[in-house]
């Protein structure tokens, strides 16, 4: 009874072994046949691609690992475990039942746009000139000279414009006060009456020989009957000025600030 019990246990644990590994084998089949549908939702084709390639361990490996088994269950389960081993080593990796499914790279979830300009900025909005008092367009312009003061006072549009230092005429030859509008205008103008002297930016007030122009102005009255300027002041008062809109007041008082100038208005 001994003899004929050894070689039966030996066959039911070389069964025992068989089944385990065909239950694995099993397990794997649904896990990549027609069953798989009820593991869950299907891999996308990246992420199939990206998996790890799964082979199942085949029936007939562990077929031929149980024949070759020698005496005794420990020998059944180490050529099962070498078959295993081999099949790893070939790179085919056995698939654990109890795994989920393999992971894959998260995709991009926009492509790269190959060979694409960037938009072009738009052009910044124009800034409009700043307009300075002498290239605004012309408006009522009123001169008030004061000849006990040596001094001109420039209003434009009501507002003051600028004030300069001047010399009008001497002792003997003095300047006339009165309201006086332009008459004539020439960048360079020689005088007719005093050995062609020049006056350049002149302004004719009197057809006497009265007239605004550039000049030497000292801190007194020096002139022949005209109003010396400083030469970068009459520059730009000749910009300024014209026939219709520009008054020029001669007045005899003394004017020390812009709001007395103000009054002659």
């Amino acid at each position: 009874m001994q003899r004929r019990a050894g070689p039966a246990i030996l066959y039911l644990g070389v069964l025992a072994v068989c089944a385990a590994i065909g239950w694995q084998a099993g397990v794997r089949d649904m896990a990549h046949g027609p069953w798989r549908s009820l593991r869950g939702p299907a891999q996308s084709t990246s992420q199939q691609a990206a998996a790890p390639r799964l082979v199942p361990v085949h029936r007939a490996a562990a077929s031929d690992a149980a024949s070759r088994a020698g005496p005794g269950r420990g020998g059944a389960r180490s050529q099962a475990r070498e078959a295993i081993s081999q099949l790893a080593a070939r790179g085919r990796t056995p698939v654990d039942p109890n795994a989920g499914p393999a992971s894959a790279p998260a995709l991009a979830t926009e492509p790269a746009l190959v060979g694409v300009e960037p938009a072009a900025e738009p052009p910044p909005a124009a800034v409009p000139a700043v307009q300075t008092a002498d290239s605004a367009p012309h408006g009522g312009v009123l001169i008030v000279i004061s000849l006990a003061s040596q001094r001109a006072f420039v209003f434009r549009n009501g507002e003051l414009w600028d004030s300069s230092r001047v010399s009008t005429g001497k002792p003997g030859k003095r300047t006339p006060a009165g309201t006086f509008t332009i008459l004539e205008k020439q960048v360079h103008h020689r005088s007719t009456k005093y050995d062609d002297a020049p006056m350049p930016y002149m302004q004719r007030l009197t057809w006497g020989g009265v007239a605004l122009h550039a000049g030497h102005v000292p801190a007194y009255a020096a002139s022949h009957g005209c109003i010396r300027l400083p030469f970068a002041f009459a520059k730009r008062l000749y910009r300024i000025t014209d026939f219709q809109s520009t008054v020029v007041v001669v007045t005899e008082k003394r004017v020390a600030s812009a709001d007395e100038a103000r009054k002659f208005s």
